[in-house]
């Protein structure tokens, strides 16, 4: 083949891909979530069809479809199963409201996010190996013969990525002669450099015409020693042998220039009488079993992947608004990570439904936060938000003894109390507290 199958897909995925405005990158990878997947790619043909100019990489099953094909993939089956553990980071709480005199209870939260997801042991099977989808393709092509550049050295720099000003390279990337173009130029421009020179044509066995593409070693005098690489010429000898070779010898021009040129007369214009027909410049494939082009064990990593971006939205998701049935606790109690009694003073994580509007979100803000040994809150601070043995280092907390203990605290108003606390047992905290 004169256009290898790498260089046309890595041309396809550069230029088709690439300019689709759902394909954020200039690479042309197509990003498929996890919810694609799910519903067996089917959401593809809507993500890559067409939007703006741009006509669409796949063609939607509502569009010329007289035969009721299905865009899908097998890459789930119907034994695909996903187990995974997942731990509630949620705790219940004792506490008091201090404006309203009475205690209450709330679910707090200790880390982020909310659920604690082992994606490290999740267990995926079920997957199809390889995976593989059923598509339809729907290719645009120029509706008009293309023009290469044959002004001589004055073309030699018409060529991607960032040089091309005429020809081909001013047509729309999603059209076909353009990535069949893109693809010459990766394969004979970039990753094999073409030279070559060798006679084309003879006239009664002697040389009528050579070729160069190139700068080849062996070129003749008559060839430009500046020519790129892939640059095609077409030489005549002296004196030329054949009025028809003098006729259809072709100008000078990039080889895959001149390839899109040969396509083009072979499909529009295959019987050679120069009446090229355009009306069926809109080519259809339907591609039955296609490749996804990830293994198995990629579709795991890469739906792992997805999970772990995206666990605080799945934590929410799968949570919900647990904060609704929340008391506007002022402090808690709860044992620290050494096994020790601490009280806690709330803040702006300990969420709580608005008086005002239950289905509001409540964040709370404190103007004196903390526990204070003296009713005057200046200088006798007693709790720190870092203790040690304790993982939180958010919440101001002091350790609670086994006796009775006064401290004193503002709500979030400001408005002083004292507290009494009586610690009876591991089970009972008797609570008293007195406005000032």
């Amino acid at each position: 083949s004169l256009l290898p199958l790498p260089a046309m897909i890595r041309a396809i995925e550069m230029s088709l891909l690439a300019s689709h405005p759902n394909v954020d990158n200039s690479e042309g990878l197509i990003s498929v979530t996890l919810y694609d997947a799910l519903h067996d790619m089917t959401p593809l043909q809507e993500k890559l069809g067409a939007i703006g100019e741009h006509p669409g990489v796949l063609l939607r099953d509502d569009i010329d479809n007289p035969d009721g094909f299905v865009t899908k993939s097998d890459a789930l089956t119907d034994q695909f199963k996903m187990v995974m553990t997942i731990s509630s980071r949620h705790r219940r709480v004792d506490g008091v409201d201090l404006s309203a005199a009475s205690g209450g209870d709330m679910f707090i939260v200790q880390g982020d996010p909310a659920l604690d997801f082992h994606l490290n042991d999740i267990e995926i099977s079920g997957l199809a190996d390889p995976p593989t989808i059923d598509m339809r393709l729907r290719i645009e092509e120029v509706t008009t013969p293309i023009e290469p550049c044959d002004d001589g050295p004055s073309c030699y720099d018409n060529a991607p990525p960032e040089q091309a000003f005429t020809g081909i390279w001013t047509e729309d990337p999603w059209n076909f002669e353009y990535f069949a173009a893109l693809a010459g130029w990766l394969h004979y421009g970039v990753e094999n450099p073409l030279r070559y020179y060798t006679c084309y044509a003879f006239y009664q066995g002697q040389c009528a015409a050579t070729v160069a593409l190139g700068h080849a070693q062996n070129a003749g005098a008559e060839i430009d020693p500046a020519a790129p690489d892939g640059w095609a010429s077409f030489i005549l000898t002296d004196p030329p042998f054949s009025p028809t070779l003098i006729a259809t010898l072709p100008p000078q021009q990039y080889f895959w220039e001149m390839l899109v040129g040969i396509a083009d007369t072979m499909y529009h214009d295959p019987n050679g009488d120069g009446v090229p027909d355009y009306e069926t410049a809109v080519p259809q494939f339907t591609f039955h079993g296609l490749d996804i082009g990830v293994s198995t064990q990629e579709l795991v990593d890469k739906v792992v992947e997805s999970l772990k971006a995206q666990e605080e939205k799945l934590a929410t998701v799968l949570v919900g608004e647990f904060w609704r049935n929340n008391d506007p606790l002022d402090f808690y109690y709860w044992r620290g990570e050494d096994g020790r009694p601490y009280l806690y003073f709330a803040n702006e994580e300990d969420l709580r439904p608005d008086p005002q509007d239950p289905n509001k979100q409540l964040v709370p803000s404190y103007p004196t936060p903390g526990f204070y040994s003296c009713p005057e809150f200046s200088g006798c601070k007693v709790s720190q938000t870092t203790v040690l043995g304790v993982d939180d280092k958010t919440h101001e907390k002091v350790r609670l003894v086994d006796t009775q203990t006064i401290l004193y605290v503002r709500d979030d108003q400001n408005d002083p109390y004292e507290v009494q606390f009586t610690v009876a047992n591991d089970a009972e905290i008797f609570v008293r507290v007195t406005p000032l």
